[in-house]
């Protein structure tokens, strides 16, 4: 699977950095709407993204290929959030969001921590994107429990 074709940054709207940023850890902004489309963001910065892509929650598999190929990757092209999405940005905004980011853990290493448990997600690599994708299930339970239940059975009957 070429799994670069779901990648919004590409050659159209990548940008030049003007400060470096190589050794820059990746963060995750995970954005999602009520009807079930799902935004990655793999951000290096403020400024710069490595990754953007949208799909729909139903391809879990899809998204935890996406966010093992961002955790495994090293960023060839970057781009700014708003020349990635073009037109959709404003709308995706809008969309409700968590985020994944290294944080100190008490054992004085840095681990991802999900904003949406709130929770380690511990340091084993093979499961590091299966554990995120689990967070984006729990954080939609979470969030539109109470907006629409008929959403919330159909994602716990599929998990």
């Amino acid at each position: 699977m070429d799994i670069e074709k779901y990648n919004l940054v590409n050659q159209n709207n990548c940008k030049k950095p003007n400060y470096k940023i190589d050794d820059k850890e990746i963060y995750f902004d995970i954005y999602v709407n009520p009807d079930k489309e799902v935004c990655i963001i793999g951000s290096l910065d403020n400024n710069y993204i490595c990754w953007t892509s949208i799909t729909i929650l139903d391809e879990s598999d899809l998204i935890v290929t996406i966010i093992d190929y961002i955790l495994k990757r090293k960023p060839v092209m970057v781009s700014s959030i708003s020349c990635a999405f073009g037109f959709r940005y404003e709308e995706v905004m809008k969309w409700h969001k968590f985020r994944i980011s290294k944080k100190l853990y008490s054992d004085g290493e840095y681990r991802y921590y999900s904003q949406a448990s709130p929770a380690y997600l511990g340091d084993n690599e093979m499961y590091l994107a299966k554990y995120m994708s689990g967070e984006l299930t729990g954080f939609i339970i979470w969030r539109y429990r109470s907006v629409n239940i008929a959403l919330w059975i159909a994602i716990i009957l599929k998990y």
